[in-house]
């Protein structure tokens, strides 16, 4: 079974798409990013392998399976260009690559957070991931009766 010097992982989008060259899952060596997702984009895609010496031979490419935007033209196209190709849940590749290009927080910060949301009444995911970037859990909070959350 042959052994793959690198891996690229694609994140797609409908406009364009993103291409990151690793050779272990925590340390990309570099990221192109921009790309039209299109056929010249795709031209360009394999014309920045081949100056980073990746092909067919030597390489594996994995993407999203997040709807028609990876699953149509640059998959086939890669495909019918010889590369190994891919196309995996979301949720499988997340557990690969995380936290790669992911700001990620501990514990304690991501309780803090939920805390501080849960004193405005608020329990949607992109709030307190707002907390989280912008500071504010450190911030005092004041509690009218003893609210209940989990947390692990």
């Amino acid at each position: 079974m042959k052994k793959n010097s690198f891996f690229i992982g694609l994140d797609i989008s409908k406009a364009d798409f993103a291409a990151s060259i690793y050779k272990t899952p925590d340390k990309p060596i570099v990221t192109k990013e921009a790309i039209p997702n299109n056929p010249e984009g795709f031209t360009i895609l394999l014309l920045w392998l081949k100056d980073h010496r990746i092909d067919k031979t030597n390489s594996h490419i994995c993407m999203e399976a997040t709807g028609v935007y990876s699953q149509a033209a640059i998959a086939y196209y890669l495909l019918f260009a010889g590369f190994p190709v891919s196309v995996e849940p979301p949720l499988k590749v997340k557990r690969a690559f995380d936290p790669v290009g992911h700001k990620t927080y501990p514990d304690e910060v991501i309780e803090a957070a939920c805390r501080r949301a849960l004193s405005f009444g608020v329990t949607r995911y992109s709030v307190i991931k707002n907390i989280c970037h912008n500071g504010s859990y450190h911030l005092a909070v004041e509690f009218e009766k003893e609210a209940v959350y989990a947390t692990g």
